[in-house]
Formats: structure tokens, C-alpha cells, sequence
């Protein structure tokens, strides 16, 4: 299984921009930015999507993540739903036997 954080674009645009202002990292512009989302969903999207078939990714909503107040309760909110994802895939699992 993989943990796979999704999130929006504007999001992360703009937690790329607020690194920028303090990273001092020359590739933190909104041209570059872009540029990282096409490659983004060219080429690691579809690596997501076949293991998503395979029912092989937990998705994270990361929205959630970033707004739950402290770190133990974002473990808290990964374990259990990584849990529950465990526990639906081998449900399904043993669908596929019978």
C-alpha cells in the first residue's frame, strides 16, 4: 500500500510561493510551478492510477491534514484510515475467492 496526498493545485501554489519568500530558492516562481504540475500529471499520474487499480494507494486528503491542529492527531487520522483501507481491501480480498 501507498499513501497517496491529494491535494489542489492552488494549494500547493500557494504554499510553494510562501517557501519562496524564505527558501530563497530560484525554481519557487509561478512559471516553474506549472511547469512541475504538467510533468506532475504527465508522468506521475499515470504511475498513480495503475496502482490505484490495483487497489494499492490509500488517498489522503491533505486539506484535512493541514487543517487538523496537531501532528499526533494527523498520525491519528492516517493510521485509522489506513486501517480501514486495509480492511476494505482484504474484504475485498476475500469477495474475489468465493
Amino acid at each position: 500500500m501507498t499513501l497517496f496526498y491529494d491535494t489542489t493545485e492552488e494549494i500547493l501554489t500557494n504554499r510553494l510561493l510562501g517557501r519562496a519568500k524564505t527558501s530563497g530558492r530560484e525554481d519557487d516562481n509561478i512559471e516553474s510551478i506549472l511547469k512541475r504540475f504538467r510533468t506532475y500529471k504527465e508522468e506521475t499520474m499515470p504511475v498513480i492510477e495503475y496502482y490505484q487499480s490495483q487497489n494499492k494507494i490509500i488517498k489522503v486528503d491533505f486539506d484535512i491534514l493541514i487543517t487538523t491542529p496537531s501532528v499526533v492527531s494527523v498520525i491519528h487520522r492516517l493510521i485509522v484510515l489506513v486501517q480501514s483501507s486495509r480492511s476494505l481491501h482484504l474484504l475485498s480480498k476475500s469477495y474475489e475467492g468465493s
